[in-house]
């Protein structure tokens, strides 16, 4: 009879199945916390919105409050979507505002403060930007701007009196 025709065969236990088990599922759970960490730095930069240096201890923390606070990073640009023709009238009756115009008006004294902060062509862009938004409330609404808080009731009353001739005309 022949003999060392077969080897000894190592049977794991029931221990070290269940390790490696645990094993291979930790390292899936730790792919998968990396994929969702991944995605919501991919998600909040999308917004402006940057987590750096946190590690996988802070980033919840860190995550909270990015958004809390909104601490959006602005690059500082002017989108040049829109009409270039309304953006230039825009931006003309901005400038205007802001230089040639000489009474108060609450746009102009915000955009004034603006300047002083920044520079003139960023709050120009911004004035312009802002009375956009103001014909835009005004069409919607039907309603008449009054840039001057000091304004009366009186005064009020005429300039609605004068915008409606204007409109209607002779049916007013």
């Amino acid at each position: 009879m022949r003999t060392g025709w077969f080897r000894r065969a190592h049977i794991k236990t029931k221990s070290c199945y269940r390790l490696r088990l645990l094993l291979t599922q930790r390292r899936n759970l730790k792919r998968k916390v990396l994929d969702l960490e991944n995605t919501i730095r991919h998600s909040l930069k999308a917004f402006g919105i940057r987590i750096k240096g946190t590690g996988r201890t802070g980033f919840d923390k860190a995550v909270r409050e990015a958004v809390a606070d909104t601490s959006i990073d602005v690059q500082g640009r002017i989108s040049k979507a829109g009409d270039p023709d309304v953006r230039r009238a825009l931006y003309e009756a901005a400038s205007a505002l802001m230089t040639r115009f000489k009474g108060r008006d609450k746009v102009r004294t915000w955009g004034l403060a603006l300047a002083r902060r920044s520079c003139h062509r960023k709050a120009t862009v911004a004035v312009a930007r802002k009375l956009a938004v103001i014909m835009h409330a005004m069409w919607t609404d039907g309603t008449c701007y009054v840039g001057d808080a000091a304004a009366s009731a009186s005064d009020l009353a005429a300039r609605a009196a004068v915008k409606d001739s204007k409109l209607l005309g002779a049916q007013a």
